[in-house]
């Protein structure tokens, strides 16, 4: 398995991909709509364990470089589909579905089971000026849940037959004539790809490039014209992550050790970027020898703006904490998730609730248990105590979480820290 602490460098990924992230409602008043609207016959089925689903209601929607997909019955029981990118062409696991799930209302939803290599979305119509999207799609979907003598059992089911035709589609994409480049030699070897997803917002300037499963991530966390140095440190302006197989646990991950990164040009008006780097990328786990940067370029790059509610505060061992880099992961099995509050990578504070969390107060448990905590302090982490604090969620609306914690965290060499006054606002939108 990859080593957990690196998921919280990988935060800007996910920033810029949204990770399974759905939203059911019009998007309105965030952009120009391209969809006007049409009279044509939709539908969306998909055949799942046999059963033929059919939404009463569907659309697809792209926002920031993702593609979300859904379908909804009036019971509520749903089918989310999300892709890096947009557009017609054919996505898979790793190289373009994100994320996939089955929901029922009142059980625990299902999601896209990672080891499924056969999963797969087409999208054969991607009009904007119609503002209607047709394509097939099928896939595997997990879940854990208790058996009757408390033991963790896994559930599968398979939707095949995937179908929409004349969904509603609503996209922030405008026509552009831009002649977007992206490439780089990684030890002399090319790694160029001309679909670049990119996003400016409280955490910096980030992009991502895929050439099949190996996925290439950059971010300047102040980005304006000039020359950035990278690396993964705190006092780095920016850093570059490469994966060698992002389908793949136990693959290579490849940070930024040197090197440097110029903007050239970053145009506000049409939200467009250009610039060159070059440095080293060095493996996380040390295990690998140092890969060179040279000649990396990009081009043209369109990127999206976005605003978020984002915030977290908390005194860790009496010293005050402000986060300004946010991420959000799934972990165990996909019935749980991590929601991390970092400060420019130096000091981090990580919880875990489960997919359904609600209102309430919940008593700290063991790190990467539901309700616990794990804090990231000059290299060192610390694992929250069970039964030395609470994580209080007093709202959980439209996706947003805001709640208090506290708690106390203990180290592999049983140091101890006090974690307190934490409060935090999360949109997981």
């Amino acid at each position: 398995m990859k080593n957990m602490n690196l998921f919280k460098r990988l935060f800007l990924i996910l920033t810029v991909i949204s990770l399974a992230s759905c939203d059911n409602e019009p998007l309105e008043g965030e952009f120009e709509s391209y969809n006007p609207g049409t009279n044509l016959e939709s539908n969306f089925q998909v055949d799942v364990d046999g059963v033929t689903f059919t939404a009463d209601q569907s659309q697809m929607v792209t926002q920031n470089g993702v593609t979300s997909i859904s379908g909804i019955k009036s019971n509520g029981t749903s089918v989310m589909i999300s892709l890096m990118g947009s557009g017609t062409g054919t996505y898979t696991f790793g190289s373009g579905i994100a994320a996939g799930g089955y929901a029922v209302a009142g059980e625990t939803p299902y999601v896209i089971d990672n080891e499924d290599t056969s999963a797969e979305v087409v999208i054969t119509d991607y009009d904007m000026q119609t503002g209607v999207a047709s394509g097939t799609f099928s896939y595997s979907v997990v879940h854990t849940v208790e058996d009757e003598n408390g033991e963790d059992l896994v559930e599968t089911k398979a939707l095949t037959n995937g179908i929409f035709t004349n969904i509603s589609l609503t996209s922030d994409e405008a026509p552009t004539d831009l002649n977007t480049l992206f490439e780089v030699e990684l030890d002399g070897d090319l790694f160029a790809n001309d679909d670049v997803q990119a996003v400016l917002n409280e955490d910096g300037l980030a992009m991502q490039v895929l050439v099949g499963n190996e996925q290439f991530v950059i971010q300047i966390f102040d980005p304006s014209v000039g020359t950035f140095t990278l690396g993964s440190d705190a006092g780095a302006e920016g850093f570059i992550l490469y994966d060698v197989d992002s389908t793949n646990e136990e693959s290579a991950v490849y940070s930024s050790v040197s090197g440097t990164l110029t903007i050239s040009s970053l145009d506000m008006n049409n939200n467009v970027v250009a610039g060159t780097f070059s440095g080293a990328l060095e493996e996380a786990l040390g295990e690998g020898a140092d890969i060179a940067m040279t000649n990396g370029v990009f081009e043209d790059v369109q990127f999206s703006t976005e605003e978020s509610p984002n915030m977290a505060t908390a005194t860790i061992d009496g010293e005050a904490f402000e986060a300004n880099v946010f991420a959000w992961a799934s972990v165990t099995g996909g019935s749980s998730f991590a929601i991390v509050f970092d400060n420019d990578l130096d000091t981090d504070i990580q919880l875990t609730l489960p997919n359904n969390v609600d209102v309430g107060t919940y008593s700290i448990t063991d790190s990467l248990n539901d309700y616990s905590a794990m804090v990231t302090l000059d290299a060192v982490s610390y694992d929250s105590v069970a039964d030395s604090g609470e994580i209080d969620i007093t709202s959980a609306v439209g996706g947003i979480l805001e709640g208090t914690f506290n708690f106390t965290a203990k180290d592999n060499a049983g140091n101890e820290i006090v974690v307190e006054s934490g409060v935090f606002v999360y949109d997981n939108n």
